[in-house]
C-alpha cells in the first residue's frame, strides 16, 4: 500500500511515530566500527540485520532514500507507515511467509537501479538470530554482497515480541558494526547457499557478541 493510499489514521500514526523516534534518536551517542559500504560506496549496498534492531536500523539509515522489506502482516502495515516520514522509499511489502517471490523480485529490482536496502535477517516470524534465505537469493539474483550489521545500546528496553526488539533508553550509547561483506556467487546451489547463510548467521553472532 503507498502513502497516499493509507487510511488517514495510519498516515498520522506513522508520522507521530517517526517523529518520536527521531526525537530520541536525537539524544543517542553514536559510534561505529568497520567499514560502512551502506553509506560510503558508489552503487548499491545491502544490510543484513537481526530483526530486533528494526528501531536502531530505521533511525540509524534515515533520510537516505533506503528501501527496507517489510511483512505483508499487520505488524509490517505500520511499520511501512513509518518509513516513509523517516525518509525511505516505499517498502517492498512481503516475507519468507507470504509474498516472499513478489517481495525478492522488486528488491533484485531496486539494488540493480542502484538503491540501498536492508533486510531484517530472521523477519518476520523468527526463530530469532536464525537468518532466512531471502537475503542470499538477492545476493545473488542482484551480484552485490551482503553486509553485516550489528547494533548495541549501552541502555535500552526490550519489547515482549519474539524478537524482543530493542528500543535505547534517550541518552544511551548507541554503537553500529560493520561485517566483512558476503559475496554469493550467481551459480550458487542449494548447498552453497545453505553454506553462505550459515556463514551470515555467524558474522552476524560475532558483530552481536
Amino acid at each position: 500500500m503507498s502513502e497516499s493510499g493509507r487510511p488517514l489514521w495510519l498516515r498520522t500514526f506513522g508520522w507521530l511515530s517517526a517523529l518520536a523516534l527521531r526525537a530520541i534518536g536525537a539524544t543517542w551517542r553514536t559510534s561505529a566500527e568497520g567499514r560502512n559500504p551502506l553509506e560510503h560506496d558508489s552503487g548499491a549496498a545491502i544490510g543484513v540485520v537481526w530483526h530486533e534492531n528494526v528501531l536502531l536500523l530505521a533511525h540509524h539509515f534515515r533520510d537516505r532514500g533506503f528501501s527496507v522489506a517489510v511483512s505483508r502482516s499487520r505488524d509490517g502495515e505500520w511499520i511501512s507507515a513509518a518509513m516513509t516520514p523517516l525518509g525511505y522509499r516505499e517498502p517492498v511489502r512481503g516475507s519468507s511467509s507470504r509474498g516472499g517471490a513478489a517481495a525478492l523480485r522488486g528488491l533484485v529490482r531496486l539494488v540493480r537501479a542502484g538503491t540501498t536496502v536492508s533486510i531484517l535477517a530472521d523477519g518476520p516470524r523468527g526463530p530469532a538470530h536464525v537468518s532466512k534465505l531471502g537475503p542470499v537469493a538477492l545476493a545473488r539474483l542482484s551480484g552485490v554482497a551482503l553486509t553485516p550489521v550489528a547494533f548495541h545500546a549501552s541502555r535500552a528496553i526490550r519489547f515482549r515480541s519474539w524478537d524482543r526488539t530493542v528500543l535505547p533508553l534517550p541518552f544511551a550509547r548507541v554503537r553500529n558494526r560493520y561485517g566483512d561483506p558476503i559475496a554469493v556467487p550467481n551459480d550458487a546451489d542449494e548447498r552453497e547457499e545453505e553454506r553462505l547463510r550459515g556463514e551470515l548467521d555467524r558474522a552476524l553472532a560475532e558483530l552481536t557478541r
